[in-house]
């Protein structure tokens, strides 16, 4: 609450200022208060359980943060984006936790953080746990037993906390297996669009899949495809590395042929298997695939499978923000030398969103923008500019940036920074990288 009230107070208003002294003031004392309650309920929990259980206990909580935030990266959070969610969240961090235990063995052995910022509300896990060792030990009975038999219906429990806090929306729900197995492929199927799409361009098709890219493999030109990818490497080198794209496009080629899935587990990555559970490897072909010379026998032997080449095109036509993050913005700047836009900087190109000619509150209005929506939402609802569709820039000055944005299909965009335009912290900065690696990777 209090750090949201200063946050709104004005930057040019003297009493804001002493305002804020007198907030910063109270955060750090509120702080160090908090720390040391913290402290205190720690010794409570040596006297009610003991020092070893108390610092067991202590010395787990870094083990599940760690092993939660792997969960929501590598289990749930690909899916999530994509429009599916697993049917049990909960009972799944558990299974995870169980199939994992040897990792988390070797995160327990890792002695715990004991730096703690005057700003924290909680002192370090290092510090609460030699505090709790120095404490009197008094005898108490161990029980080894898990926490889980005060709540024999666990599952049950984790279940109805799901339809408390859980909002799923509009996601697809599915069985863990088949919300991995949807969830990989959908994320295969988007990195094959990339390709796809850009195959397209260099064969002046509509749309394009695997039959396209084996058509510039045969034709001597799959050294231009592979040059976006690889743009330090020469066309040979480039079309070498292709082969680990390859493998990719043929895998989803077997997938969307019915011969392939990606099974789940909790022990180890997704793998792509075939009906009979076994693991599949197509990487052989793909390397035969990536030349004029074996491509007939790359085909033959993908035909003696049963993959079908013509299953895997492409489904996202159009470049999407799915996957990208919100790395800056910057505020009411000019496109094209009229028209007045705020600037969204992403990890997969730029956001151009309307703006009004006055340059007042600039960052007010981006930072509320950006607070309600992701960024693949403002892909989608605003003009988006992939770094796919660039094909160069030419930068005319550096400060403040203006510089024109060569696009494949031959248009051309012009952003112009403001000398007196809001900055959104060091975003014109990294604008500048951006537009200047852009520019090299077009050049290299």
């Amino acid at each position: 609450m209090m750090h949201e009230t200063l946050g709104r107070v004005g930057r040019w208003n003297v009493f804001g200022w002493v305002f804020k002294a007198y907030g910063w003031l109270y955060q750090l004392v509120s702080s160090a208060v908090a720390r040391r309650q913290e402290l205190e309920a720690d010794l409570a929990s040596v006297r009610v359980a003991g020092v070893d259980a108390a610092v067991s206990s202590m010395r787990e909580l870094p083990v599940v943060d760690a092993a939660w935030n792997f969960y929501m990266g590598r289990y749930i959070g690909y899916g999530w984006e994509l429009g599916y969610a697993p049917d049990d969240v909960f009972g799944g961090f558990g299974k995870l936790y169980q199939a994992r235990a040897e990792e988390l063995a070797e995160l327990r052995e890792q002695e715990p953080d004991d730096e703690t910022s005057r700003w924290d509300s909680h002192p370090a896990i290092g510090e609460r746990i030699a505090a709790m060792r120095a404490a009197p030990r008094t005898p108490h009975a161990v029980d080894g037993r898990p926490a889980t038999v005060l709540l024999p219906a666990v599952e049950a429990a984790g279940l109805a906390l799901q339809r408390e806090v859980v909002d799923f929306g509009t996601r697809t729900v599915l069985p863990w297996a088949d919300f991995t197995a949807a969830s990989m492929t959908l994320v295969q199927q988007n990195r094959a669009d990339r390709v796809f799409r850009s195959a397209a361009r260099h064969t002046g098709v509509p749309a394009a899949g695997l039959a396209e890219v084996f058509a510039l493999v045969e034709a001597g030109r799959l050294g231009e495809l592979a040059a976006e990818f690889f743009p330090r490497s020469t066309d040979r080198e480039a079309a070498v590395e292709f082969a680990a794209i390859m493998d990719g496009l043929i895998e989803l080629a077997a997938v969307r042929s019915g011969l392939a899935r990606w099974q789940h587990s909790w022990a180890e990555p997704a793998k792509l298997v075939d009906g009979d559970g076994q693991p599949v490897d197509y990487s052989e072909i793909a390397k035969l695939a990536v030349s004029p010379e074996t491509l007939p026998e790359a085909r033959s032997r993908l035909a003696e499978r049963g993959v079908r080449v013509e299953h895997a095109t492409v489904v996202q036509a159009r470049a999407t923000g799915q996957g990208a993050e919100v790395l800056g913005a910057m505020p009411n700047v000019k496109v094209d030398g009229t028209e007045h836009a705020d600037l969204i900087l992403l990890s997969k190109g730029f956001v151009i969103t309307p703006a009004p000619k006055s340059t007042d509150d600039g960052d007010k209005r981006v930072a509320a923008l950006l607070g309600g929506v992701s960024a693949a939402e403002l892909a989608a609802r605003y003009r988006y500019l992939p770094f796919e569709e660039i094909a160069t820039v030419r930068i005319d000055r550096e400060v403040p940036v203006n510089a024109t944005l060569l696009l494949h299909d031959g248009r051309t965009v012009g952003i112009q920074e403001r000398w007196t335009a809001d900055k959104i912290g060091k975003s014109d900065d990294l604008f500048r990288e951006m537009l200047t690696a852009l520019r090299d990777k077009a050049a290299s």
